[in-house]
């Protein structure tokens, strides 16, 4: 795959204050890819920073949703590293300190 087409599977473009990502990869019922995480992920870093972005709308091109990723991508061939739970908010050491 060339990289102009691998660019082209996330396509960004805003309407008024709306901010759209349109998937395109049909073919492969436009699953995610980690270069196409990638590109969402910093898209959505840069909404974040805009005040005129009011909403983002995420959409499959035709008539294919999103799968949740693509089997042959890397991401889903290792498995994931553990991720410890955040401590609660106001959770407080157990011991006494009286």
């Amino acid at each position: 795959m060339q990289d102009n087409e691998r660019q082209d599977e996330v396509i960004i473009e805003r309407r008024g204050t709306a901010d759209i990502i349109r998937l395109n990869r049909p073919r492969a019922l436009n699953s995610l890819t980690l270069p196409m995480i990638r590109t969402i992920t910093a898209a959505l870093h840069d909404f974040a920073g805009d005040p005129e972005v009011a909403s983002v709308v995420m959409v499959g091109r035709a008539n294919a949703a999103s799968a949740p990723a693509a089997i042959s991508a890397p991401c889903m061939r290792a498995p994931a590293p553990a991720m410890a739970s955040p401590e609660p908010s106001g959770a407080r050491n157990s011991a006494s300190t009286t």
